[in-house]
Parts: C-alpha cells; sequence; structure tokens
C-alpha cells in the first residue's frame, strides 16, 4: 500500500514537471517570436457629406453664410411654424430638407441648401429672401420641438428662436 502511495506522488510529481516544462516551452516560442508591430492610427478629419443637388443646380460658392439664423416660431393647433429669411442673391433659390427624430418633444434637422442655376444668371444686389417650414406633433403639442441641428450647404449655424 504504501508502494502505491509512493507511486502515486512520482506519477503526480511527473505530470507537474511535464506542465511545467510544456509551460516554459510555450513561453520560449512566444518570447522570441517576432511580432509584426501595431499598424499607427491615423485620425482623419470627418469629412462632411457632399451635398446632393437637384439637376441643373450648383451650389453658391460666393454665398456668405450667416453666423446666427433667426427664427420666429408660432402656434396652431398641433402644428408649429418655423420661419427666417436668408440673405442671398437673386440668382439662388433653396432647397431644404427637415427630419424628425424621438419625442416628445420632437427632435429636429433642418438643412437649406442655396441653390444656383447652372448657365447664365443675371445677379443682382443680396436680398432678404423668405422661408417657412412646419412641423406637426401628433397628440398633444404643448412642448415646443427641439433643434438637434441647423445646416446651410452642409456647414452647422446657430439658430435663436423667438416665439410669437
Amino acid at each position: 500500500m504504501a508502494n502505491d502511495k509512493r507511486k502515486s506522488h512520482h506519477l503526480l510529481a511527473g505530470l507537474l514537471v511535464v506542465l511545467v516544462l510544456a509551460f516554459l516551452a510555450l513561453w520560449y516560442v512566444e518570447s522570441t517570436t517576432q511580432h509584426p508591430s501595431p499598424t499607427p492610427v491615423t485620425t482623419a478629419t470627418p469629412t462632411k457629406p457632399a451635398l446632393v443637388l437637384p439637376d441643373g443646380y450648383t451650389s453658391d460658392p460666393t454665398y456668405q453664410q450667416p453666423s446666427t439664423l433667426a427664427l420666429r416660431h408660432t402656434k396652431s393647433k398641433h402644428d408649429h411654424i418655423y420661419s427666417g429669411a436668408l440673405v442671398a442673391s437673386p440668382c439662388d433659390t433653396f432647397s431644404s430638407s427637415v427630419s424628425t427624430q424621438g419625442g416628445p418633444p420632437a427632435h429636429i434637422t433642418l438643412g437649406l441648401v442655396i441653390l444656383r442655376p447652372v448657365g447664365t444668371c443675371v445677379d443682382g444686389p443680396a436680398t432678404s429672401t423668405p422661408f417657412s417650414f412646419s412641423v406637426s406633433a401628433a397628440g398633444s403639442s404643448a412642448t415646443n420641438p427641439v433643434f438637434d441641428a441647423v445646416t446651410i450647404n452642409g456647414e452647422p449655424v446657430t439658430i435663436t428662436t423667438t416665439d410669437r
């Protein structure tokens, strides 16, 4: 019986030595293997998405974007109506997109694009051109929508909103 106990201890010691040797061999192989150096990560400045323009139009390269856009807000039942004006050339026209997300309150993203017809246009002095858009609130319109972003030609613009 004592002989069996001694054999099991020798077997256990032998397994432990084999495991230690296997671990040392793996460690040696890992430490001597050359690993490629990590690829440096470059951070690029995000590019703004290209403006999608209708056929026959281009964006106005001479347009001077305002630093602040003033909007007037009026409420009629379930509609929120926003109006403002942009100073633009008589040759220019506007394209707009309004998207809403979440709620309540609804979160609004307003995109304005100043368009110029391709070809000849007799330009004149810049004038104030009014615009307006409305957002309909489903159910209760007790809370005013929130502007997440307003852009003109893809560039963000600061806005001020006045309730009427």
